[in-house]
């Protein structure tokens, strides 16, 4: 019992459940949607709080795309606050999900550190999906499209980037605030 359980803890309770696999066949998108992709991170805690943080900020669904961490690592969950298992977490190869994302007609944000554009000169009021890349090289070149906009952050220090979820966070919660303008809370 002590090999199963994770860490230090030992709750008492060993549970057996089926993983949900859940594809873009299956993704239905409202009017005016709010989509994030995450491109092949690598750390289950920047996913889980990637996850987290989509949760908070009303993403209407996350897109892992050709994933390289196992969706349901500890790490994961322990990070996301078992957002991990909400219905609107899917996955696909990035290659599906940007041909999806283009037939769904959604503007595409790419999270980049040497955009042009900072992520705050970009209306995100209409159906967008902001696409985040791998902690180490960023974006695949699927992404790099002229239908696409990439956008930054911007840096004022001497820092180049911030981590993958600190940055998702900010982008979700400029969309948010431009979303929901006469929202104090």
């Amino acid at each position: 019992f002590e090999k199963l359980s994770y860490g230090d803890r030992n709750d008492g309770i060993v549970l057996i459940a089926a993983m949900p696999q859940r594809t873009l066949e299956g993704l239905r998108l409202a009017p005016g949607a709010f989509v994030v992709v995450v491109e092949g991170v690598e750390k289950p805690g920047n996913l889980g709080a990637i996850l987290r943080t989509a949760d908070a900020a009303g993403v209407d669904a996350v897109i892992i795309a050709d994933g390289r961490t196992d969706l349901f690592n500890p790490n994961t969950i322990r990070a996301s606050l078992g957002t991990v298992f909400g219905e609107h977490i899917f996955s696909a190869e990035s290659a599906a999900v940007c041909a999806w994302l283009k037939r769904e007609g959604l503007q595409i944000l790419t999270a980049c550190p040497t955009a042009k554009q900072t992520v705050f000169e970009i209306d995100m009021c209409g159906p967008v999906a902001v696409v985040l890349g791998n902690e180490a090289e960023g974006l695949s070149p699927i992404w790099s499209s002229s239908e696409m906009t990439s956008v930054r952050l911007p840096m004022c220090g001497i820092a180049d980037s911030l981590n993958v979820s600190a940055t998702a966070a900010i982008i979700f919660y400029e969309a948010y605030r431009q979303r929901n303008p006469n929202t104090n809370s």
